[in-house]
């Protein structure tokens, strides 16, 4: 049976904090020269996905990422979203991996709270409205623009907590670096209950391919202590 949905999820491209291995949580960072062109190229490679919904972090780095995206499908809004922003790293914003944290910082969000919030998110914007689909018609299809550590985030709160699972071969072993793909095919199972198959986790192929064009092997708001 056809999935219901589809989600493409897309982690936004390089910044000069990411380069410069700074992390950034909430700050509203641009991307660089190299973010544009991963944009450009992730664009490229969704260019002949119909989508019917988009969202994106209200951050520059994600939507400026989402737009370039959107730029082939001029007749999709995109709908702006705080609640997926990348998780509040506190007084952590700003510094360079491997600065001592604030002890009992109030403003540091922690994993298990990101984790709820990016559930809240997709049972609102993508399990709510599957419910109501009927099978065997045409699978809506979203595009969702974010960052890495709420991409992994979703994606492992999901299958721990069996609302979604793997498909074979599929594993999060890697981080979702700049402009990977990620792509959930959610379906109303056996049961009646909405649940998800993540059939691919952080590609980067498109991104591969392109002469000059290098993607950092990690994210510095993953590697955040709390």
């Amino acid at each position: 049976m056809p999935p219901l949905t589809i989600v493409y999820i897309v982690r936004h491209g390089e910044t000069e904090e990411n380069l410069k291995m700074i992390m950034q949580g909430h700050l509203d960072t641009q991307l660089n020269e190299t973010g544009k062109e991963q944009a450009k190229l992730v664009a490229d490679a969704l260019r002949e996905v119909a989508f019917d919904k988009a969202y994106s972090s209200d951050l520059s780095r994600a939507r400026e990422t989402a737009k370039a995206i959107l730029a082939h499908h001029p007749s999709i809004q995109l709908v702006e979203d705080k609640a997926l922003r990348e998780r509040h790293l506190g007084d952590l914003q700003g510094k360079p991996v491997g600065t001592r944290y604030t002890p009992n910082d109030p403003l540091l969000e922690s994993h298990e709270k990101l984790g709820q919030r990016a559930l809240a998110w997709w049972d609102q914007h993508i399990v709510t409205p599957t419910k109501s689909q009927d099978s065997g018609a045409k699978p809506t299809i979203v595009l969702l623009v974010s960052h890495g550590g709420f991409i992994g985030t979703l994606i492992k709160t999901l299958t721990n907590n069996g609302r979604a699972s793997m498909a074979p071969g599929v594993t999060t072993d890697k981080r979702a670096l700049n402009a990977s793909i990620t792509t959930v095919e959610v379906e109303r199972a056996a049961d009646g209950k909405i649940r998800g198959l993540v059939t691919r986790y952080a590609d980067t192929a498109h991104l591969d391919k392109a002469e000059g064009v290098e993607v950092l092997q990690s994210n510095a708001d993953e590697l955040a202590r709390d």
